[in-house]
């Protein structure tokens, strides 16, 4: 029993669009980076005065976590980009796909502009839990 050619194209062609994919996303996460880099850089120089006073190794270790966050949330384009490579689109989807990373900064930066807005939460969390001194000392 002969296996059809269909089958041995098929891992091919997988593997073809996959190192498409790799090749497209992973080049263009470098500037995703040092665009976030740089929107963030200018949000604590804008508001260093407010923001010195939080410095703290807490701090530090939440934008760490935010960093790894967004970069997660980058790997959502292979979700929206594998099934589309594998589409009747292909073509048109390869040329056009850069909509997709517009669309990603874009709401990275909506995202950020709702973490801006909620700073008074975050400033809560980063100094601690507010003690009330009175009540200490009566």
């Amino acid at each position: 029993m002969t296996e059809s050619p269909m089958n041995e194209t098929q891992p091919a062609a997988l593997s073809a669009i996959l190192s498409d994919a790799f090749r497209y996303w992973e080049r263009r996460r470098i500037w995703y980076n040092l665009v976030l880099t740089v929107v963030v850089a200018a949000w604590l120089v804008s508001t260093w005065p407010h923001f010195r006073s939080m410095l703290s190794m807490r701090s530090v270790l939440l934008l760490i976590i935010l960093a790894a966050m967004a970069n997660l949330c980058y790997c959502a384009a292979y979700v929206a980009d594998l099934p589309m490579q594998c589409s009747l689109f292909q073509a048109v989807w390869r040329r056009r796909r850069w909509g997709l990373w517009v669309a990603g900064m874009l709401f990275c930066d909506c995202a950020r502009q709702l973490l801006d807005r909620r700073r008074n939460i975050s400033v809560r969390f980063l100094n601690g839990p507010r003690v009330n001194r009175r009540s200490l000392n009566g």
